[in-house]
């Protein structure tokens, strides 16, 4: 009989793997069995009957969680996602635009942000962050970058950007913040991967308290809800009517009460233990860091050169280069998930990524270092250099993408695709950043890049 899903979970649970991955509440029953049994999931799996109130128009025992979740991120209001931050971005992308608006968005955004944009008929304007060379890692944008493209494109109202990166970057949003409203544009961020922020003073400073509009947060990366479980902050009341519209929109009709109960039970957790947690935590990671410094391996966004202004980091994500041992971060990953039962969360050429939250114990990091000590004895020396990440250094958008089905198009080879345009998204995942766009110039640079992923592309047939 063929393998199955069901039987590939049971085969990953019987592994007994140690996660440095989403979603945060890493596969620990110790945190639901406090307040859930085993038995109370299928008994809680419930629909909108009496008693249990509505996601979509909250009077009682739901409106009360999203107050406490409001009162904690000291927002306007805040909302439940059952579908993700990608309902989220959806919504606040609908929510501040109009058809054949620009949007200026950071090149390394998200897959979904993307689609938000071809679905609403958006005009995008793309900024471009600053990356290091010495690494590969992407840094984030810059307020006066930011500021020339405001300052020069008064059709611009909207800007949507992605603070912290997949890899934990951050970068100085209050200052960009006072930028956007200069021009009087609408800030919306993609905080998918700061939920946790504001749980202790050592973090990064949260995208909502930058005076951002809107923010969109998926709890089940850092915090111990289920995956899908997300929230979206308001803090722009005039946008209460269309934020709560596409939220019913894009939500499912029938939202999973077994995801609002863990996005519920991580609303607890922020108030009542986050913060002794979050410290925790900080000392298991910068004990890790320290021990690292002894060895070959590189942790990138701990590395001096890369807390300076206006960049910092996220200190839960842990970026790791083998690189001078001659090891990609693919090749380290492999080891770790096929020799020591170690899950990262990604890894490219350069680096391996791994996310870490409170329900990582101290095992989890002793088993971290053991592995990587024990890898460093065992692989080569030779240094590899590294490469520059997946992200074209210039974008030039010829078709606007919500249009590109009103043409044809061929399948070619990479090769002869150069100057073509590309009627299709190629995006890596993780992290989900598409590589080139539906409308975009196929340049000599997308060529190096995607011929490392596919053979063939679709492009607009002349």
């Amino acid at each position: 009989m063929e393998n199955k899903l069901i039987d590939a979970l049971k085969k990953i649970e019987e592994e007994n793997l140690v996660s440095f991955h989403m979603p945060g509440h890493k596969n620990n029953k110790s945190f639901f069995e406090k307040q859930l049994s085993p038995l109370d999931l299928v008994a809680i799996d419930l629909t909108e009957i009496p008693g249990v109130d509505n996601l979509h128009n909250p009077k009682s025992c739901i409106r009360n969680s999203q107050n406490s979740l409001s009162d904690f991120y000291k927002s306007y209001r805040s909302y439940f996602l059952v579908n993700g931050s990608t309902c989220g971005i959806l919504s606040m992308i609908y929510a501040t635009t109009k058809r054949d608006d620009k949007i200026l968005v950071n090149r390394n955004a998200h897959q979904s942000v993307i689609n938000g944009i071809l679905l609403n008929g958006l005009r995008p304007v793309y900024v471009m962050p600053e990356i290091d060379k010495s690494s590969g890692m992407i840094l984030g944008v810059t307020a006066k970058l930011l500021e020339e493209k405001l300052s020069s494109d008064s059709e611009i109202k909207t800007v949507l950007l992605t603070y912290p990166s997949y890899e934990g970057i951050c970068f100085d949003l209050m200052k960009i913040s006072k930028v956007v409203k200069k021009y009087n544009c609408q800030l919306i961020i993609d905080e998918a991967h700061g939920s946790h922020l504001l749980s202790h003073e050592e973090l990064p400073m949260s995208a909502c308290e930058s005076g951002a509009d809107i923010v969109v947060q998926s709890a089940h990366k850092n915090l111990p809800a289920f995956t899908q479980g997300a929230f979206l902050h308001l803090y722009n009341k005039d946008l209460e009517g269309s934020v709560e519209k596409y939220l019913k929109i894009f939500q499912s009709s029938s939202p999973s009460y077994l995801i609002m109960a863990s996005l519920d039970l991580s609303v607890d957790y922020l108030i009542n233990e986050s913060h002794l947690k979050t410290k925790e935590l900080l000392g298991e990671v910068k004990n890790l860091v320290n021990q690292l410094k002894k060895t070959n391996y590189k942790v990138l966004n701990w590395g001096i050169e890369y807390n300076r202004l206006p960049f910092t980091f996220d200190p839960t994500k842990i970026v790791i280069s083998g690189l001078a041992m001659g090891l990609t971060g693919w090749k380290l990953e492999e080891i770790l998930r096929g020799n020591y039962q170690i899950q990262v969360e990604y890894s490219t050429e350069n680096f391996i990524v791994l996310i870490t939250t409170v329900l990582n114990n101290s095992q989890d990091f002793k088993k971290l270092y053991h592995a990587l000590e024990s890898i460093e004895k065992k692989y080569g020396k030779e240094k590899i250099n590294a490469k520059h990440p997946l992200i074209l250094a210039d974008v030039i958008v010829k078709i606007k993408p919500s249009l590109i089905e009103e043409y044809n198009y061929k399948i070619e080879t990479i090769d002869q695709c150069l100057g073509k345009i590309a009627y299709e998204a190629i995006v890596p995942y993780p992290p989900g950043i598409p590589l080139i766009n539906p409308g975009e110039l196929i340049t000599e640079e997308a060529i190096t890049k995607l011929s490392e992923m596919v053979s063939e592309l679709k492009i607009v047939e002349e």
